[in-house]
């Protein structure tokens, strides 16, 4: 990382965890995000689920076709499929030979498109050794099935109850925890040596006050909910202090206004990428951790899933701006909020 007369320079980053959905969202997503990232681990869960290799790989080339229209070619999809009771050994095998990267496991019913998820995690047992076995990550959207434990607690239930049983079962494979929220899991993460996790921007920044404090605010409610000030706290303290178990995944998960200022609105926070990354650098900058941010977005997570980290390099320059008010139509995270920091561009 460079920093000179208000211009910062760092290794291209990735995201690795991102959505970029598919009909006219696609279109507009991904070359938003392969301006700024390198890389982005595509989660699968849209209207038509990602469950097997050939999926995978259609999904990869529709999204390279289309970035290729835009002279966006160095970007590159990093590929997942869902893992569900009904994944089999022979199903991971072949998503592995069609390179893909994770599988992910939601619990059934708890977040977007995730009504084949997982209630009964020995049933996936079978599809986790496999993936022991031939190297691909398992990505765990930690929250427990239970529809009698409390909503602030189902990550910490995951974290306590079924993440230790599966790090002990399997302990070669690789676990990341995606989007934690709760200072509590963190201690279960550190506690494997085989188990890392992805953090958010918006959840180092809001809390449970939020997004339902004195009024409702449907464009900041996403699963797992930002909790207590102690949780922040503790992913702040996480990130900070270099810990290199801490990955950089956005989670950005658009959802038109329709879907989200009504009855039931949908789970999700818009982060787009050219306002994450001014975001981290100011949020880094003021905690006095600036030079922990570069291993946090651009190394951390290639080391930990085993790929090359990035050639090339992203710009940010110190000026003010104002994030636009919505993005074709989604709103995205501190809509019209004014930051301090810039993106420039990624060579």
């Amino acid at each position: 990382m460079n920093i000179t007369k208000g211009t910062l320079t760092m290794r291209a980053p990735d995201d690795f965890h991102g959505h970029l959905r598919e009909g006219a969202l696609l279109l507009m997503l991904a070359p938003l995000v392969a301006r700024v990232f390198k890389r982005m681990l595509v989660m699968p869960n849209r209207e038509e689920a990602i469950l097997s290799g050939g999926q995978a790989v259609r999904y990869y080339l529709q999204i390279k076709n289309l970035l290729e229209a835009e002279d966006l070619n160095d970007f590159e999809p990093l590929m997942t499929i869902q893992v569900t009771e009904q994944t089999t050994p022979e199903m991971i095998l072949d998503a592995a030979a069609n390179n893909v990267t994770a599988g992910k496991v939601y619990p059934r019913g708890m977040t977007t498109n995730s009504e084949n998820g997982v209630l009964d995690y020995r049933k996936i047992y079978p599809a986790l050794e496999a993936m022991q076995d031939c190297g691909m990550v398992a990505s765990f959207h930690g929250e427990s099935p239970d529809p009698t434990v409390d909503p602030i607690d189902r990550e910490w239930a995951f974290a306590r109850k079924i993440l230790p049983l599966i790090a002990k079962k399997f302990p070669k494979l690789k676990i990341v925890m995606e989007h934690v929220t709760d200072g509590r899991t963190l201690k279960v993460v550190n506690d494997f040596e085989n188990v890392a996790a992805t953090v958010t921007v918006h959840h180092l920044l809001i809390t449970m006050t939020d997004w339902h404090g004195k009024k409702l605010k449907p464009h900041l409610f996403c699963k797992p909910e930002a909790k207590r000030f102690r949780d922040r706290d503790a992913l702040r303290e996480f990130v900070f202090s270099g810990n290199p178990k801490a990955i950089f995944g956005t989670d950005m998960a658009p959802h038109p206004r329709s879907q989200k200022e009504c009855d039931e609105c949908s789970a999700g926070v818009f982060m787009p990428p050219d306002i994450a990354l001014p975001i981290l650098v100011e949020l880094f900058e003021q905690h006095h951790a600036l030079q922990r941010l570069e291993p946090f977005v651009s190394e951390n997570g290639a080391k930990r899933y085993g790929l090359p980290l990035n050639q090339g390099t992203v710009t940010l320059e110190k000026k003010e701006w104002d994030i636009p008010g919505e993005y074709f139509g989604v709103i995205p995270f501190m809509a019209g909020k004014t930051l301090r920091w810039q993106f420039v561009g990624r060579v």
